[in-house]
């Protein structure tokens, strides 16, 4: 959420970002701060990747591209979040470049699931797509086991088809069905379980339907003060 994030140009700047940061209460869940991340500063497309594993076989199922500007004296301020995915190329240049960098995004996140050694369960992904020439798609952070943190299921139920917590579910649930039947294929999963059926169907990249678009708008204040 960028909630305590500051960017530092400077030694001063560090040390008074950390003298406010230390001992204020976390986000989401207030415990009180006792160390400060440092992390490098890096320009380029954010974008989050929300993924479900299903024992060790890992899917992206949305992906989002951050708006996130200087405004108001904060240096991430986000403006909206975009839904994002593989699109069907017409044969342009600029929709080819789309889908290479999508793929690009989506493969580095299961690297990073791999590297995690995740099996089960969802996923929430953040990566900077480096703008600097050859750096590639660098990891910001990875929440594994929770949801995307914004209400993102209906929109995803509308441009792919299906969200994270449905596809989450199919893959648990094929796993209890594969438990309760004998007919099963070679990865112990009942071929008759419509669970399994729907994860077998779902794509490792996702691809928007149509001409299909969403995008949450952040809204942004230019003043302060009470309104009367």
């Amino acid at each position: 959420a960028s909630v305590g994030v500051s960017k530092a140009t400077n030694i001063e700047d560090a040390e008074k970002q950390f003298n406010l940061l230390l001992g204020t209460p976390g986000y989401a869940n207030g415990t009180v701060s006792d160390a400060v991340l440092v992390q490098e500063w890096i320009g380029g497309v954010e974008y989050a990747v929300d993924t479900v594993s299903r024992n060790g076989e890992h899917k992206v199922v949305a992906i989002w591209r951050y708006d996130k500007r200087a405004m108001n004296g904060g240096p991430f301020v986000y403006f909206c979040t975009e839904l994002d995915g593989l699109r069907n190329c017409t044969g342009s240049e600029s929709e080819r470049l789309h889908n290479e960098e999508i793929s690009t995004v989506a493969e580095y996140a299961v690297e990073v699931l791999r590297a995690l050694c995740v099996q089960w369960g969802p996923a929430h992904i953040e990566i900077m797509l480096a703008s600097d020439p050859g750096r590639g798609p660098v990891l910001i952070e990875a929440n594994v086991g929770r949801f995307h943190g914004q209400e993102v299921v209906q929109l995803s139920e509308r441009c792919y088809g299906y969200s994270a917590p449905s596809v989450c579910c199919d893959a648990y649930l094929s796993q209890i069905d594969a438990t309760e039947s004998v007919d099963s294929d070679s990865d112990g999963v009942s071929e008759r379980s419509e669970a399994w059926r729907r994860w077998k169907g779902i794509p490792h990249i996702p691809r928007v339907l149509g001409t299909a678009g969403a995008r949450i708008v952040h809204l942004v204040s230019y003043v302060e003060g009470a309104l009367s």
